[in-house]
């Protein structure tokens, strides 16, 4: 099947559009406050097929228990924007994930059974995998310090000139100069934090998320399958690069060209994607067994709290226990990989560089 990358942006483009309008229409579901960051029908490709609950554990008490997917990666009102104490808030985003985990569940089947997926479909899966990166709890607390962090640097910088915070202040009448100086000092501290709230994150995730997708989309797919068990985490999408030397969920790094997403589709199969050459169609290959280690490997240090798994034993758990506190994920270089230091974006500060020559 030929597909072409114009068609799949556009495809990609539309699905949004079509998405945000199906979320805007939707009855409200104030009820509804069990929000899942991972999505069960995702959990429950990695059940233990004779108790149809899945292992969860700890990976940094060890703690181990069995839970169904109905029960797992879930957070009361997580998705929640606003403050449902006045009844000002709504649910907007998680029933922006809802939908497209419905629009996903029957693309992800087809992966799992060799089925070829449409570009239509493609699309519509990108999309479903970027969103399991912007929404995952870890992506979400991100943003939310880093944004706490950005205010009180540019609260610093506000106060850093006397006239500046002046000119501010000129429009309270008449403040107290005690007042004055007490908050200008306490602004210059750099101790004045503002905590970050779903007001801010939640928007944020579905930009990045769309900001994703269109990366993914244009990556080269490979669905590997291997024989050995694959595990599962609360953060399961995993974007690796050399050139950025340090565990990747996001933060530009799915941009670099020798960056390489993994995303374990069940046990025994795995959604694989990296920049080495434009090929829409996808590849079926087998993994070696040092790439399923190191994928394993990936997956358990990537995960905020949680690993996920169809069969728990010693072998596992001293697994999981070995890579406590290890911050580093790396490629397995089974997948050829771009050119080292290489970036396919420009950042707007090149941009502006090259419009001065």
């Amino acid at each position: 099947m030929s597909i072409d990358g114009k068609d799949c942006e556009t495809i990609l483009y539309s699905y949004i559009e079509v998405l945000s309008e199906r979320v805007k229409t939707t009855p409200a579901q104030p009820d509804k406050r069990r929000h899942h960051f991972i999505p069960k029908f995702y959990l429950s490709n990695f059940i233990n097929t004779q108790t149809n609950r899945l292992f969860v554990v700890n990976k940094f008490t060890g703690q181990v228990f069995e839970q169904t997917p109905r029960s797992t990666g879930f957070e009361n009102d997580f998705y929640t924007v606003g403050d449902r104490g006045t009844g000002d808030f709504h649910t907007l985003l998680e029933e922006l994930w809802e939908k497209t985990e419905t629009d996903s569940a029957p693309i992800m089947r087809k992966l799992v059974e060799g089925i070829d997926i449409s570009t239509h479909e493609r699309a519509i899966f990108s999309f479903f995998v970027a969103t399991l990166i912007a929404r995952s709890r870890s992506s979400i607390h991100d943003s939310e310090h880093a944004a706490e962090s950005i205010l009180a640097e540019r609260m610093k910088f506000v106060a850093s000139d006397a006239e500046r915070f002046d000119r501010i202040f000129g429009d309270i009448p008449e403040p107290p100069k005690e007042l004055a100086t007490s908050t200008r000092d306490f602004f210059l501290s750099g101790k004045c934090k503002h905590k970050a709230n779903r007001n801010f994150s939640g928007p944020l995730a579905a930009s990045l998320a769309v900001h994703i997708a269109f990366y993914l989309v244009n990556m080269n797919w490979h669905v590997g399958r291997t024989n050995m068990c694959l595990i599962c985490s609360d953060t399961p999408a995993v974007v690796c690069s050399k050139t950025y030397n340090g565990m990747e969920r996001f933060r530009g790094g799915i941009g670099l060209s020798d960056s390489e997403l993994t995303l374990p589709l069940n046990t025994s199969l795995a959604l694989l994607a990296n920049h080495n050459k434009h090929d829409y169609s996808i590849n079926h290959i087998i993994m070696e067994p040092s790439y399923v280690k190191k994928l394993n490997e990936n997956t358990a240090i990537s995960a905020e709290n949680f690993i996920y798994a169809s069969l728990c034993n010693e072998q596992l758990l001293s697994f999981i226990k070995k890579r406590k506190g290890i911050k580093i994920c790396t490629q397995s270089h089974t997948i050829p990989a771009g050119n080292k230091g290489q970036y396919i974006f420009q950042t707007k500060a090149a941009r502006r560089e090259k419009d001065k020559l």
